[in-house]
């Protein structure tokens, strides 16, 4: 995938760094992916509408464990309690790699 300036995008997982949301970015992250940073929803949903043609997804890991301090904060979840986490990469033609997380807590899971 190319970036808005026309350059090819590409990534590696050894490249992913989790940050607590609102952490400063050292260096800052270039203006083509300050985008991404801020969409709510549905990340790959979004990347779908801006990459033409299926965008892979990979799926890291998934399941029930303990999420981090901030994100049970977050999500008000006591301490020690369990969330399903489902940690992924999304890819694209051209090289575009986002590692994404969800954490979500069991109650808000039904079906």
């Amino acid at each position: 995938m190319v970036n808005a300036s026309g350059q090819s995008v590409r990534w590696t997982l050894r490249e992913a760094r989790w940050r607590p949301w609102g952490a400063p970015l050292r260096p800052p992250p270039p203006l083509w992916l300050r985008p991404l940073l801020g969409v709510t929803g549905s990340l790959t949903a979004h990347l779908e509408r801006e990459q033409p043609g299926p965008l892979p997804v990979t799926v890291l890991e998934a399941g029930w464990c303990r999420p981090g301090v901030e994100e049970a904060a977050r999500l008000r979840l006591a301490a020690g309690r369990l969330a399903w986490v489902r940690e992924v990469v999304l890819g694209a033609d051209g090289g575009l790699r986002v590692y994404a997380r969800t954490v979500a807590p069991a109650a808000a899971l039904t079906g």
